[in-house]
């Protein structure tokens, strides 16, 4: 129980691993941002409008869901550091345990829901940048 007390357990490593996790994948939305501002910005005539706008639709989708699941998964991350913190109290019980384990679970179980999601608007965004980059590489031998 000493090293929940002190922060030196294993599991303080594993949050502060996952939290960096996390802001690589910040770091990537803002990256996915600058590309879709290019997108936001084509105002040609050679590439099928709907096509762009469903990529920029499933693009806003994708990243509106992303970011709702890294809020979540870091809340939950916050969440476990106070439960195990939490634990090395003088009053903690076996109820504070038990308690404790079960939100976590429950936890994961939301996240999982976020990431099954995430998942499906993944296949979405495929198949509209898959027909986006059939009609570039139609224009490009065209214009050969």
């Amino acid at each position: 129980m000493t090293t929940l007390g002190d922060g030196s357990s294993p599991v303080f490593e594993n949050i502060e691993s996952r939290e960096a996790v996390l802001e690589n994948i910040a770091a990537h939305e803002e990256e996915m941002s600058k590309h879709q501002s290019t997108l936001d910005t084509y105002e040609g005539e050679l590439l099928d409008q709907s096509e762009i706008d469903a990529v920029m639709s499933d693009v806003d989708t994708f990243t509106d869901q992303l970011i709702q699941y890294r809020e979540n998964y870091q809340a939950a991350l916050s969440s476990q550091d106070s439960y195990f913190v939490s634990l090395s109290e003088n009053g903690a019980t076996y109820e504070d345990f038990v308690d404790g384990i079960q939100s976590i679970n429950d936890e994961r179980d939301e996240l999982r829901e976020y990431l099954l999601v995430l998942d499906e608007t993944l296949v979405d965004f495929g198949e509209s940048l898959d027909q986006l980059q059939t009609s570039i590489d139609n224009q490009l031998t065209e214009d050969e």
